[in-house]
């Protein structure tokens, strides 16, 4: 049986984290001080600081549950798409863009150099959660790309990425779903076929 002052602890930190995500897009990162989340979350300034001791502390976490989100809502798509390689992938597509245009700073948290630089055993794992629904979704292309795998995860992420980015811009040019569609089926010849 699991301590209960740990299962208080991981409670205390993941409502920390959502209240941080919350600030931060409402406010941006200005707003993600100790003392205001302590504020926001109703919680003792210690307990922050005892499980963010530095701001980059703070930052791993938002980037690991950046992650776990994204890849739960490109996941929450699949999961009701057609079982074909082709609706996972438009699925894959659309969870992604949707993560990105609910929490279009969290996406960019995630991408961005900073938060790249500061990569802990955290991050890794969140990050890898979310290059295994991308590697699985490939993995149908990267057969039949001249490229193999490796190139067709990157074209696809290159493609979704891009994507993404247009519609948390608000580029009203890119704000329908089958415009994802046919941006797949020109730069994946194979798109329709596989």
């Amino acid at each position: 049986m699991e301590d209960t002052s740990q299962t208080q602890a991981q409670t205390q930190r993941a409502e920390l984290v959502a209240t941080a995500i919350t600030l931060l897009e409402s406010e941006g990162h200005q707003a993600l001080t100790p003392e205001r989340l302590a504020s926001q979350a109703d919680l003792p300034l210690d307990t922050v600081t005892e499980f963010f001791q530095t701001s980059s502390d703070l930052q791993m976490a938002l980037t690991a549950e950046g992650y776990r989100r994204f890849a739960a809502s490109m996941a929450a798509e699949m999961a009701s798409a057609p079982n074909t390689a082709r609706a996972k992938l438009l699925a894959a597509g659309q969870g992604y863009a949707k993560f990105a245009a609910g929490s279009p700073r969290l996406f960019r948290q995630i991408f961005s150099a900073e938060a790249n630089e500061r990569i802990n055993g955290e991050v890794l794992e969140a990050m890898g959660e979310a290059y295994d629904i991308l590697s699985s979704i490939a993995l149908p292309y990267g057969v039949k790309d001249t490229g193999g795998r490796r190139i067709a995860e990157m074209r696809i992420w290159a493609l979704m990425h891009g994507y993404a980015s247009l519609v948390v811009g608000k580029n009203a040019l890119f704000a329908d779903t089958s415009d994802l569609e046919a941006l797949l089926a020109g730069i994946l010849p194979e798109f329709d076929s596989v």
